[in-house]
């Protein structure tokens, strides 16, 4: 496999500016802004894709999955990674990758048009950029118009209605919402600093098809030589399991933990201050919840003692929390509006399957 690079996406990743999350202001709705300014008014500008409503990478463009998803209110991802010519990643076995400046991270969301027929196509709602300048990583948001025709930067939140067709051949209406770029700081922040979530190792050991049949993309990786030094065998590291697989019920609901929730629980998240520490390396029981009374008792933990319960999930603050819509009860507090029922029973079937004990 041969790494090479668009001309347009060489222009972005030239890294013309230096610039931080939530600070900026999108371009005024007159006109897009000059061929030098990023970020630009216009997705399509920066040439990431050759065909941008069928999600087509331009060259230099690299597709690639995770193994364990975050739940966005059912909606499809599309992710790929654009590393500047000559850049390379550091790899780091358990921890986060060290990418270098001019990388952009981008996911696509995105809904079925139809649940029976996947040919039916589906509907762009946005895509978001984390681009890393000066050592800085920034978010952008750009929302995809009703026509499918383009998608536009937007600073502020959004609810955007979406219509599909249900298994049952009934029409589905419900409302998604796009994040403030302010927000990318609840989740994606480590030590008030914004770091990339999904590209490392647990979540990329896996297989994706790159044109020749399934490899892993650690491996593939490697062979386009975007590492600064050689990998060890993809078996013999971290890897988070499918929360849907047929893996052990505790490595699927821990893997599915580490996706949904550690990157605010952990010692370094927004989270912190609870003492949940929902993170793959966490082994101690009373961090992971297990007999953990909360930080702050009350409403947003339906007045229950325990974050986990060993044994009784519908007395664990954890399921409560999962279950609930209520945005002063809910968890995750973004980027959602509704409850994902399958985590939730991953979750409470996770906790029933604890030893027993009574918690004082």
């Amino acid at each position: 496999m041969q790494w090479k690079s668009a001309p347009l996406v060489l222009a972005v990743l030239a890294g013309l500016l230096t610039f931080g999350c939530g600070g900026d202001q999108a371009a005024p709705p007159d006109g897009p802004p000059p061929d030098d300014t990023i970020p630009y008014q216009n997705l399509s500008r920066y040439g990431f894709f050759s065909d941008p409503v069928a999600q087509t990478p331009a060259p230099g463009v690299l597709p690639y999955e995770v193994v364990s998803v975050l739940f966005a209110d059912g909606a499809g991802k599309l992710r790929f990674l654009v590393v500047p010519p000559g850049g390379q990643i550091h790899f780091d076995p358990s921890g986060r990758w060290t990418f270098p400046d001019g990388t952009t991270i981008i996911k696509t969301f995105y809904f079925d048009r139809d649940l029976r027929d996947p040919q039916a196509g589906w509907r762009l709602l946005e895509t978001r950029l984390l681009m890393l300048r000066g050592g800085t990583w920034s978010a952008y948001t750009y929302i995809w118009d009703d026509a499918q025709t383009q998608a536009t930067r937007w600073v502020a939140g959004r609810t955007l209605h979406v219509t599909q067709v249900g298994t049952d051949g009934q029409p589905l209406t419900f409302d998604y919402r796009v994040p403030s770029t302010d927000q990318c700081k609840t989740c994606h922040a480590q030590d008030t600093v914004a770091v990339p979530l999904g590209p490392r190792t647990r979540q990329l050991n896996r297989t994706h098809d790159y044109g020749q049949g399934p490899v892993n993309q650690l491996d593939a990786f490697a062979q386009m030589g975007l590492f600064d030094s050689a990998i060890p065998a993809p078996s013999t590291l971290d890897k988070l399991s499918d929360p849907a697989g047929t893996d052990a019920l505790d490595r699927r609901a821990r893997s599915y933990l580490d996706a949904n929730c550690a990157h605010c629980h952990n010692a370094a998240g927004t989270a912190s201050n609870t003492g949940l520490k929902l993170n793959w390396e966490t082994t101690t029981p009373v961090d992971l919840g297990v007999c953990r009374r909360p930080v702050a008792a009350g409403h947003g933990s339906g007045n229950l003692l325990f974050d986990v319960v060993p044994g009784q999930p519908d007395q664990s603050i954890v399921v409560y929390r999962m279950r609930s819509t209520d945005p002063s009860i809910k968890m995750p507090q973004l980027p959602t509006l509704t409850s994902d029922g399958f985590g939730t029973q991953l979750v409470s079937d996770w906790i029933a399957a604890l030893p027993a004990m009574t918690c004082q």
